[in-house]
């Protein structure tokens, strides 16, 4: 390959992980959300798919509050902690969270483990 293949191959790769980290929001440098997530977007969001979340909070470095969903392959989703459509998430990851630590609970003190 030429020189000039070479580098051009490497600015487009660059600007492929560039285009597809704005869109979930994250920016790599400090691990900010420097914006939201479309709540249209959010609100498709399979909850089979999310594993956790973590709290951004308006300090410092990040300029904004945000939820960051957190999903199966690495990937993460920025989301206005106001919204209710992040709000209803956060409840069903709470209750799956709970329901697993009650069937561990149940399992554990009849002695099936």
């Amino acid at each position: 390959m030429k020189t000039w293949e070479i580098s051009l191959t490497g600015v487009l790769l660059l600007a492929l992980i560039c285009v597809s980290d704005s869109a979930t929001g994250v920016a790599r440098v400090g691990r900010c959300c420097t914006h939201y997530t479309r709540p249209s977007l959010i609100k498709k969001l399979p909850l089979e798919y999310i594993q956790g979340y973590r709290k951004q909070h308006n300090r410092e470095v990040c300029q904004i509050d945000a939820v960051v969903l957190l999903m199966t392959y690495g990937r993460s989703f920025c989301s206005n902690p106001s919204s209710k459509a992040v709000r209803e998430i956060l409840r069903a990851l709470r209750d799956r969270k709970r329901t697993k630590k009650s069937m561990l609970n149940t399992k554990f003190n009849t002695g099936t483990m």
